[in-house]
């Protein structure tokens, strides 16, 4: 039981600043993505969510609205037992909360996996053909805006299947990715070859990936409602991301792409593929039809300021800092000590609760020599 008690307590303090911290930046980031919507670019929305998330598993800023430390030691000393009874029960609680919201994730993930196994079969040969024309395409060296020439990042050679009773295209698989095309796609030249250029857009950028992160975190922080919202957003800027990708691929000719997105939304507004990567990807079709009608619109000015802000805020979240209200504690601590050296009286629970915030301070005592009675 003392383990446990350990271990409640270390995830106590791991747990509460990570949720504080968090819960501060995601609110902040859900105000910037608002005001900002129609400037910010894919890139940019994603940043703001990631950052959220990489507070959520490092936490180090300290708290803003931190408590006085008198206070936190003197409601420590006025009531150990509930702090103490307390804290094991939240630590078995959120550990259960995390194990159901893996074991959904795992079985979900596997159901998935076996449901468009069964329900589909190898594409043929010249789908295959196609779907390498596409990826030899998008992987050819490009040049930018300054002259300078890039190869673009190939990523794992995606499998081609064809699937029945499939509503939409979607991307299955996270070493070795799968592209599921719906058999009506077959007759479909045109919002085949959309389609396609989409799903290679989300094995570049290793999208499935990125997605069981934070499909993990949100295990973890299966209480806190940022954290799947979060998720949502982050889901959208991925969609944002892609449908950007294929539109500049398509140049003049990206029109055609969102009339086809807007064919599969009459067909289904939303999509529900089995946890995978679809090409409506659960995201609101809405937003995505009106992205694409529009070009952020940040100057170059602009760009560096954002860029900027974003990375003194990871910074700041992610560089370990010292935790002002740990060292009020330890400062009222010692004040304790002394005004009990002094002749002062205090109760047994402050001076438990004083020497518990110094114990790494305080001198081991001495060991009692052992006298042989003769």
């Amino acid at each position: 039981m003392s383990a446990w008690n350990e271990f409640a307590a270390a995830w106590w303090q791991w747990l509460a600043p990570a949720a504080w911290h968090a819960t501060w930046l995601g609110l902040a980031a859900a105000a910037l993505e608002r005001a900002f919507a129609r400037r910010l670019a894919p890139a940019y929305r994603a940043a703001l969510w990631w950052l959220f998330f990489a507070c959520l598993a490092a936490p180090r800023i300290p708290s803003p609205l931190a408590v006085g430390a008198r206070e936190l030691v003197e409601l420590d000393s006025l009531e150990p037992a509930r702090s103490l009874d307390a804290t094991p029960m939240l630590a078995a609680l959120w550990l259960a909360g995390a194990l159901v919201c893996i074991a959904r994730l795992v079985l979900g993930e596997r159901r998935g996996a076996r449901s468009l196994a069964t329900r589909s079969r190898p594409a043929p040969a010249a789908l295959v053909r196609e779907l390498a024309r596409l990826r030899g395409a998008r992987c050819a060296p490009r040049t930018d805006s300054g002259g300078a020439t890039r190869a673009a990042s190939r990523g794992a050679a995606p499998r081609l299947r064809l699937a029945r009773e499939l509503a939409s295209p979607v991307l299955h698989g996270l070493l070795r990715p799968t592209i599921y095309l719906p058999e009506r796609l077959r007759h479909a030249p045109r919002e085949r070859e959309h389609a396609l250029r989409h799903e290679l857009a989300h094995v570049a950028r290793r999208d499935p990936l990125r997605a069981l992160a934070v499909e993990c975190l949100c295990a973890l922080f299966w209480f806190h409602p940022l954290a799947w919202f979060g998720a949502r957003r982050l889901a959208l800027a991925r969609e944002l991301a892609c449908d950007a990708r294929v539109a500049a691929e398509l140049g003049e000719h990206a029109d055609l792409y969102r009339a086809t997105l807007a064919r599969a939304a009459l067909r289904r507004v939303e999509a529900r593929a089995l946890g995978a990567l679809g090409f409506l990807g659960g995201a609101r079709i809405v937003e995505r039809l009106r992205a694409l009608e529009r070009t952020p619109r940040l100057t170059r000015h602009q760009h560096a300021a954002f860029a900027s802000a974003l990375f003194a805020v990871g910074c700041v979240t992610l560089l370990p800092t010292v935790d002002d209200a740990q060292l009020a504690q330890r400062a009222f601590a010692r004040d304790v000590l002394a005004a009990q050296a002094a002749g002062t009286r205090t109760s047994c629970f402050t001076l438990h609760a004083a020497a518990l915030a110094l114990r790494d301070e305080l001198p081991s005592p001495s060991p009692v020599p052992h006298v042989r009675s003769e």
